[in-house]
């Protein structure tokens, strides 16, 4: 069996404009047009067997709305044998309940990108977020390293990682990118 364990969809209406300003700042020409479509039809063309679809959130106000709409897509997701994660942002307040919500709704884990959220990984908003979603079984996937189109800052670097296991020690954490790209 063949899992990719890191893909991204958009909603139909604004897949082309965000997948052509990830390919214009990463230098990377996409090999879907980000639908949940365009997935699916890249994973038949690959014999991949299913897919992980990680939500991205830039914003506190995109969690809820974006976690709503994963959450009622969650079923037709999986008939294309798609699992999908919830999003969150460490500026969002409501973490704990927002956390509760997913797991409840089945939902597997979450996915942070501290280089897009512009909070380093040891900070005690992300910190407290990773204890949480760890507390409630959640797996959490991070983004690990420099991000192509990010070069200032690595938001997640090996010190950054290791403080986060040595004061949180999530049980289910998976560092995407080798654990940390570019380094």
């Amino acid at each position: 069996m063949i899992i990719d364990f890191h893909t991204h969809t958009f909603p139909d209406r604004s897949s082309e404009k965000i997948v052509n300003h990830l390919a214009h700042i990463g230098c990377i020409p996409p090999h879907t047009d980000g639908s949940v479509i365009g997935l699916f039809s890249s994973m038949k063309e690959a014999d991949i067997d299913y897919s992980v679809n990680l939500p991205v959130m830039t914003k506190p106000s995109q969690v809820e709305k974006v976690n709503s709409s994963l959450i009622q897509q969650q079923e037709y997701l999986l008939d294309m044998k798609i699992i999908t994660f919830g999003g969150m942002h460490p500026n969002y307040t409501n973490y704990k309940e927002e956390l509760l919500r997913l797991k409840q709704a089945g939902i597997p884990g979450i996915k942070l990108h501290p280089a897009y959220q512009n909070v380093d990984l040891d900070d005690i908003r992300m910190m407290r977020i990773i204890d949480e979603a760890s507390s409630q079984g959640l797996i959490t996937l991070v983004h690990a390293g420099i991000d192509i189109g990010i070069y200032d800052h690595n938001y997640s670097s090996v010190a950054h990682i290791l403080k986060l296991l040595k004061e949180v020690a999530p049980e289910k954490l998976v560092l995407a990118h080798m654990g940390n790209w570019g380094c």
